[in-house]
């Protein structure tokens, strides 16, 4: 709508300039006695100037593209040296004063209000001017210019409030449609918290159960030189699969509020022989739940395994953020695995 409103503004002085530069010509203007009434030869060299400013204005990108929320200053410069072209014009013949209203468009349409309604004013009052000069002025040429330059400056005040309504409105429509993305997310998240519970409360009730059964039956055969040998392998067995079960569900039961930073230096502290130490280095993140409860896993089952073969005296757990990376690193001083003096 406001772009059909700058064209037909376009349009419409391109006409007014035509009538007026035609009117010129067939009509004398009006003067004192004693004076030529002929009009310089030049005056319409200026008004085809003008004329052309005028299309030009509408083929720039610079020119057309200013609004009053971006303005430009080659909008600006083209709307200034129309204006003088224009005053020029006028000045000649009062023929040209019509054209004032086309130009009152064009300031508001493309500048901002506190740059066009003064030069409104400017325009009006040169109009105004120019009729009471002019032996046949009267004060209809002075009312006529002040309540079309009222008219123009009030519909662009309603316009300019329409437009910022409706950026407002844009504005709040994308905060909606990102606050629903975002609980979408939360409720996705959600989801995926209470299907790990239930995995891990699924496990605990069969998994779990059943390799500690299998530790109890196991055990409770007496030592001595008929026991099989074979029950000693199972119950190892049970042993490392009722381990790595349990980490499994704590791994799972993580909850939301507790970084990957607490859970490793809980799982660190967990490990009583050797000693171990959780070391962080980088700007820590929030990571996919995916990739930090993996990383918790890693981290259990390699202390599990410092613990039971490693015959290690100290072990450290460094966790390093990179700027697109994310390393986890288990070391210890016994035997196997990354060394503590390793680079």
């Amino acid at each position: 709508m406001e772009r059909v409103t700058r064209v037909m503004a376009q349009v419409l002085m391109l006409a007014l300039l035509a009538l007026a530069t035609w009117q010129s010509g067939a009509s004398p203007r009006p003067t004192p006695p004693d004076t030529d009434p002929a009009l310089p030869w030049w005056t319409f060299g200026l008004a085809g100037a003008v004329w052309w400013l005028t299309l030009g204005g509408a083929f720039t990108r610079r020119v057309a593209g200013s609004t009053p929320l971006s303005p430009t200053r080659a909008n600006l410069a083209w709307l200034v040296a129309l204006s003088l072209g224009w005053a020029v014009l006028m000045h000649l013949h009062p023929a040209f004063a019509w054209v004032a209203f086309p130009l009152f468009v064009l300031w508001l349409m493309h500048q901002p209000l506190r740059w066009a309604v003064p030069a409104v004013a400017v325009l009006t009052a040169l109009v105004a001017s120019a009729e009471l000069a002019s032996p046949d002025g009267g004060l209809g040429g002075v009312v006529g210019p002040a309540i079309g330059g009222a008219a123009c400056v009030l519909g662009a005040w309603t316009m300019t409030r329409v437009r910022q309504e409706s950026e407002t409105r844009a504005a709040l429509v994308d905060e909606l449609r990102d606050t629903r993305a975002a609980l979408a997310a939360a409720h996705a998240e959600a989801g995926a918290l209470a299907e790990r519970h239930r995995i891990a409360r699924d496990l605990h009730d069969t998994v779990v159960q059943s390799f500690t059964s299998v530790v109890l039956l196991t055990g409770a055969v007496p030592e001595g030189p008929d026991r099989d040998p074979l029950l000693d392998r199972i119950e190892d067995v049970a042993r490392d699969g009722l381990a790595e079960s349990r980490r499994v569900v704590e791994a799972l039961r993580r909850e939301d509020g507790r970084s990957l930073t607490d859970a490793l230096r809980q799982a660190a502290e967990a490990v009583v022989d050797p000693p171990t130490e959780l070391v962080v280095t980088g700007t820590e993140r929030q990571l996919p739940t995916a990739t930090e409860v993996g990383l918790l896993r890693i981290a259990q089952g390699a202390l599990g395994n410092v613990t039971e073969h490693a015959g290690a005296t100290r072990a450290t757990v460094t966790l390093t953020f990179g700027d697109d990376h994310v390393r986890l690193v288990v070391a210890d001083d016994g035997r196997g695995g990354a060394r503590l003096d390793a680079p």
